[in-house]
């Protein structure tokens, strides 16, 4: 009898330094299926610096078209034909003398999704300031530009506009 079930093999590495400055993280993942045998890998590389009052991120992610882990969201999985992603992150941090807030400050998020052919599908890009405080409450004032490329005929609203698939509206 052959299985129907799908077997997953992954490798994950964390790095730090010794002062907790730097980190980087990567992962490496290949889906063994009965029914899809070819572009099943995924592989993903992020780094971080990290200090008192700064922190950065960066980060980059390949999904290929057959890759289902099946357990969890997996991006533009049966959309596009696989994807690559960009993304980055600088936040800076202030600790006021104030009872309430223990942290607050400014934050910029890119990301940037391409299909393997490098077209552009997805991108974010958000300015935020953000204030933390001492009873874990969180509050966040952000601006985000969201760019979706579609895939189908889509009309929101109604018939008299209709997005066409692959048409570019800013």
């Amino acid at each position: 009898m052959r299985s129907t079930f799908n077997r997953v093999l992954t490798g994950d590495l964390e790095l730090l330094s010794y002062d907790n400055k730097w980190s980087l993280s990567g992962y490496a993942s290949k889906v063994f299926d009965p029914f899809k045998s070819d572009k099943t890998g995924s592989a993903g590389l992020f780094g971080s610096y990290n200090v008192r009052k700064f922190n950065f991120q960066m980060g980059h992610y390949h999904i290929e078209k057959n890759y289902n882990a099946e357990m969890g969201f997996v991006p533009s999985y049966g959309v596009y034909p696989g994807q690559n992603a960009f993304l980055a992150t600088a936040v800076y941090k202030l600790y006021p003398k104030n009872k309430a807030v223990f942290m607050m400050g400014p934050r910029l998020d890119v990301q940037n999704n391409y299909i393997p052919g490098g077209t552009l599908i997805d991108k974010l890009y958000s300015a935020a300031y953000e204030w933390r405080f001492l009873n874990t409450t969180q509050i966040k004032v952000s601006y985000n530009y969201v760019y979706q490329r579609m895939t189908n005929t889509f009309n929101p609203v109604g018939a008299e506009k209709t997005f066409n698939e692959g048409e570019v509206y800013d």
